[in-house]
């Protein structure tokens, strides 16, 4: 079930260390200005999508529609294949019913539904490049028109990128086109977990209480000895990561206190987002 505005916004972000408590201050600037792009960027697992939420429900935006479409999802081969780029442009902007075989019925397109709020495009370097032009083109105009369709209509929408280098990079490496910058000039870099030492107590607080009342037992004590092994360890794999050692180590405790003991270091890291 969606979560509310507030579980949602800044209230569900753990901001004890310098780095995250500027991105906080980041974060209550975007979400004043209530318009412009904002560009998202951080390893996988650093909570991109929670920030590009707080944003979104923190915002006079947060009445409408927060919209997710993840990039790595849409075809790829749009120039080589034209099913592949009518079903991508599909994604975006919807088509009416008969533009193209299998669409059978009219459809709305995630820019369209996003309309009043907050369109999220997760893992932007897998956005092909033409869905680039095909999308500054409608935030230039502030117009999307479905395939098919004869009519362009008007659309407020925010947008939200995020992916996992910055934007000089992605353009360096041609995953990015070179005129988004001027559409999302506000850009966030999100720190690892390595660089946020004074957060773990809060987020392993934070996983333990969630994996208590899933388990249906009382919330933990936790060890000083557990969290300074958590502060050892590399962590690769960020926030995610740690939540499976904290889950992990619940269930070897069996119900006892959460000590470096139940902690397995070698752990891979989970899916989904946290922050």
């Amino acid at each position: 079930a969606e979560r509310d505005a507030k579980s949602w916004g800044l209230d569900g972000l753990i901001a004890d260390s310098a780095p995250m408590k500027r991105v906080m201050e980041q974060v209550r600037t975007m979400q004043e200005a209530d318009a412009g792009g904002v560009f998202i960027h951080g390893e996988e697992g650093t909570g991109r999508e929670l920030v590009a939420r707080a944003i979104h429900y923190g915002s006079p935006r947060s009445g409408g529609a927060f919209v997710k479409l993840n990039c790595r999802e849409l075809p790829q081969d749009v120039i080589e294949s034209m099913d592949s780029r009518t079903q991508a442009l599909s994604k975006l902007f919807g088509h009416v019913a008969g533009a193209f075989p299998d669409a059978g019925e009219d459809c709305e397109g995630h820019f369209q539904l996003a309309a009043d709020g907050t369109l999220y495009l997760e893992n932007v370097e897998h956005l092909p490049m033409p869905l680039q032009a095909s999308l500054l083109r409608a935030l230039e105009t502030g117009t999307a028109r479905r395939i098919g369709d004869d009519l362009s209509v008007h659309v407020d929408v925010r947008i939200i990128l995020s992916g996992e280098h910055g934007m000089t990079r992605l353009i360096a490496d041609g995953a990015l086109q070179e005129q988004m910058p001027q559409r999302f000039g506000d850009e966030i870099q999100l720190p690892t977990l390595a660089q946020r030492g004074d957060d773990i107590a809060g987020l392993v607080s934070y996983f333990a209480a969630q994996t208590a009342r899933q388990l249906g037992k009382p919330v933990p004590e936790v060890t000083a000895a557990a969290l300074a092994a958590l502060r050892g360890m590399p962590l690769t794999g960020n926030v995610p990561q740690l939540r499976e050692l904290v889950e992990q180590g619940m269930l070897a405790s069996g119900g006892g206190s959460l000590g470096a003991e139940h902690l397995k270091p070698g752990s891979g890291a989970a899916n989904g987002e946290a922050a």
